[in-house]
């Protein structure tokens, strides 16, 4: 249980002293006059208070220190720290019993309360109170919680000012911008910004330069429209700008204490030409650093520590706009050497490993094409035809009676393909036999009455007739259509002809050997030159693409015939192997090899030699 009858002594307070205090905390122009006099206040309305003490650090950085302690700064609390990060660590107020004794029989207690403005721990209040009650406690920390709105307003204050100021700098700096992306040529631009700068920043003189060549080139100084590069102040400019470039920091003279940027030349700039205060930053550029900012100033004004950040913000976006424009100025024979010297630099400067990589890694592609020589092979459409292709025509006028086959029917030599309606040869068979009897009989008689001149009449009509029923015997023979050759149906299908007339020499079937094939290559005329006869290769077809089918280019026909806008030779090549899966009419791809040639060859032949042909066209 908590002693509740316990005295509740408050530190005397003079009132001169008192209203001291409120009056520093009211015009106090640091953090920590203003938390000092704050931490004094809290302590005196506090009762039993033996020691305070305020701990600030930047959000999000996880350190604090003192900033102010009360009563004497030089006492050691560093028995507070457990309860500041036990406050620090909850985010909210904590009461820790002390587990120290100061010799008087009193438990001390450690009242933390942290800081926390929108999220952000900006720090912690630790007091140190003794023979409290717990209601006592309760008390101090609802005073200390609302003594923590004063640090909070002056907190919230700070970081308006920081942000009005922030937005002061962008607007400049978009203002800056704005002035550099118009169109226009480099040194107009140039002119410009210096000057606008000048203005901005209540500058003697701004001057800006690039880089080229190790060197830098001064190109616009502030409120002058000409001026001579050889002369001592442009020199001495260049110098202070090489400065800031060789170690590739903003230097800022008179340095500030303690600082290991070396300004020399820009001293050397300060002491010739009368400037209080010089500051150079450099410009970077879209891969390098493009150039440099010098702004001077007279009558002992010095950069603050805003305008500077301006600067380097400023050039960070300056810098890409105002090398693209010094880049667009140059003529296309410097933009291209420039480029190039710029890439060889990258190859073979100590950077860029994977740059280098990626060229040694080319170079080798290129010697690797244009060394090393493959098989050259010509593609072209291909489709397989028989060796021989027979065509059944009809024998005689007719009608057709049965269709036994029809295309892609494998038939065997002699068997039938189709009949032919044989009824009429028929009666016209036995009305000519009838003749040929009556002839006889006709030729007997004249015999008999010795009628010599009947009787050679009635043989010729005897032999006549014997003629007519030769040939409709011959017919008969015909009306069966029978295949000449084991092979198979081409084409033909008379499935849906049945019954109609068929003329003398009417195509009915076309037939091809299944043993014998022809291989029919479409070559492009730019590559017939290529092929002679003899050529091996080799055919993927279409229906069998598992398969590889080797032949040898045996004919190539000196017609060529259009095809897609372009001109194709008729090349005819025989196959190696035999395969049982062939059919004729079937269609792939076929490659010709025509030697070994170098993949750049292979790959840059065919428009080379379209170039050839269109120079070839123009040339006058």
């Amino acid at each position: 249980m908590m002693n509740t009858t316990g005295t509740n002594a408050r530190t005397p307070i003079d009132e001169g002293q008192l209203t001291s205090v409120w009056i520093n905390l009211v015009e106090a122009t640091s953090t920590n006059e203003f938390c000092w006099n704050w931490l004094w206040l809290q302590c005196h309305m506090i009762v039993d208070v033996k020691a305070g003490m305020v701990l600030l650090g930047t959000p999000g950085a996880g350190t604090y220190a003192p900033a102010a302690v009360w009563p004497d700064s030089s006492r050691d609390l560093q028995h507070l720290v457990h309860a500041a990060e036990s406050a620090l660590g909850e985010r909210q107020g904590v009461v820790t019993l002390d587990a120290q004794s100061d010799g008087s029989g009193q438990k001390q207690y450690h009242i933390a309360y942290p800081l926390d403005i929108s999220g952000k721990l900006y720090g912690v209040v630790v007091l140190e109170v003794s023979n409290r009650s717990e209601f006592q406690l309760q008390e101090a920390l609802r005073q200390l919680h609302w003594g923590m709105a004063w640090l909070e307003t002056i907190f919230r204050r700070q970081e308006e000012a920081e942000g009005k100021a922030l937005l002061l700098r962008l607007s400049t700096v978009l203002e800056l911008v704005a002035t550099v992306v118009q169109p226009g040529d480099f040194l107009k631009i140039a002119m410009e910004l210096v000057n606008a700068y000048a203005t901005r920043l209540h500058c003697q003189r701004v001057s800006l330069g690039y880089y080229h060549k190790d060197f830098i080139h001064l190109v616009a100084i502030s409120n002058t429209a000409q001026f001579d590069k050889k002369t001592n102040l442009a020199q001495a400019i260049e110098s202070a700008m090489e400065e800031a470039l060789d170690q590739n920091e903003p230097v800022l003279y008179p340095a500030p204490e303690g600082g290991k940027i070396v300004a020399r030349l820009h001293e050397d700039l300060s002491v010739r030409f009368d400037c209080s205060a010089i500051y150079t930053v450099p410009l970077p550029g879209r891969e390098d650093v493009f150039g440099a900012l010098t702004f001077e100033r007279q009558a002992g004004s010095l950069f603050s520590h805003e305008e500077m950040e301006q600067c380097k913000a400023a050039a960070h976006l300056l810098g890409p706009i105002l090398e693209m424009h010094h880049w667009n100025d140059q003529w296309f024979g410097a933009r291209m050497f420039t480029s190039i010297t710029r890439q060889l630099e990258k190859f073979f400067g100590p950077r860029n490993v994977i740059l280098k990589t990626l060229g040694v890694l080319t170079a080798l592609a290129l010697i690797f094409i244009c060394v090393v020589k493959v098989e050259y092979r010509i593609t072209a459409k291909t489709v397989l035809e028989g060796s021989v292709q027979r065509v059944v025509a009809v024998p005689f006028d007719g009608f057709l009676l049965h269709a036994e086959k029809r295309a892609g029917d494998v038939v065997s030599a002699g068997e039938t393909l189709c009949l032919l309606d044989d009824r009429d040869l028929l009666l016209e068979k036995s009305k000519w036999n009838s003749e040929a009897e009556q002839y006889r009989r006709k030729y007997q008689e004249s015999m008999a009455t010795h009628d010599r001149a009947a009787a050679r009449v009635a043989d010729a009509q005897v032999q006549q007739a014997k003629a007519e029923i030769d040939l409709l015997d011959e017919k008969l023979s015909k009306a069966k259509i029978s295949a000449p050759f084991d092979g198979i149906v081409v084409s033909g299908d008379l499935s849906q002809r049945l019954g109609m007339p068929v003329r003398l020499g009417d195509e009915l079937f076309t037939l091809a050997p299944l043993d014998q094939f022809r291989v029919i290559l479409q070559v492009d005329e730019r590559e017939i030159s290529n092929i002679i006869n003899g050529s091996s290769g080799a055919l993927i077809l279409t229906g069998m693409p598992q398969e590889k089918q080797p032949f040898v280019v045996k004919r190539i026909t000196p017609v060529s015939t259009a095809e897609g806008g372009r001109n194709y030779f008729r090349v005819e090549a025989t196959l190696q192997e035999k395969a049982d899966q062939l059919r004729p009419g079937m269609e792939g791809i076929g490659k010709i090899e025509s030697g070994k040639r170098t993949l750049v060859w292979i790959w840059t032949h065919s428009v080379i030699d379209w170039f050839r042909l269109w120079i070839w066209s123009w040339w006058l």
